[in-house]
């Protein structure tokens, strides 16, 4: 499906302004992109942290079991 949309030349005109890095006015734009990959960023280490967290407790809970077994069968058998 094909949609046809009619810019005028201003409307054009200015989205190119827009995504021109070196247009003053509209900095802002490229800054705002430029936060949002940020945020993604710290959102995805975030979410790495959290599971070497997690695996890093489940490792020292399997390591408190072991020895908790390790010492019932040498001092107790």
């Amino acid at each position: 499906m094909i949609y046809l949309v009619s810019h005028t030349k201003a409307d054009l005109d200015n989205h190119a302004n827009q995504l021109n890095p070196n247009n003053p006015r509209y900095a802002g734009h490229q800054e705002r992109l430029a936060a949002e990959a940020a945020s993604r960023e710290a959102a995805a280490l975030h979410k790495e942290a959290q599971a070497a967290y997690q695996y890093a407790n489940q490792l020292e809970a399997g390591m408190c079991l072991f020895f908790y077994l390790y010492h019932r069968i040498l001092y107790f058998y």
